[in-house]
């Protein structure tokens, strides 16, 4: 969703997710990469986590935990579940092998 940066430090936020337009192409454009530093840097100062969206592969993962980023969705992990099947994982305790969820906070 939109929102303005003059706001964003009155509103009340635990955590700010990089939006996966930006981290499926910051490898191959600067200009997106320097957005993702920058959103993880001020995230931090403004004492918010941060997550990533649409984290495909070792080198992003690498990339975003080098810049301090704290936890992380996509098909690296884990590809789309239901609710249901979600749960039932985690029912019988999923081996990383069967769902895989990072969270470096």
């Amino acid at each position: 969703g939109f929102s303005s940066l003059t706001h964003l430090k009155d509103m009340p936020l635990d955590e700010v997710k990089i939006d996966g337009k930006f981290v499926r192409v910051m490898q191959d454009r600067p200009k997106d990469m320097a957005l993702v530093k920058t959103i993880i840097a001020m995230a931090g100062a403004l004492g918010l986590s941060t997550v990533a969206e649409h984290v495909e592969t070792p080198e992003q993962e690498k990339f975003l935990l080098a810049q301090g980023c704290d936890a992380f969705q996509g098909f690296l992990y884990s590809g789309a579940m239901t609710r249901d099947d979600f749960e039932e994982a985690v029912r019988r305790g999923a081996s990383d092998a069967d769902l895989q969820m990072a969270n470096v906070a």
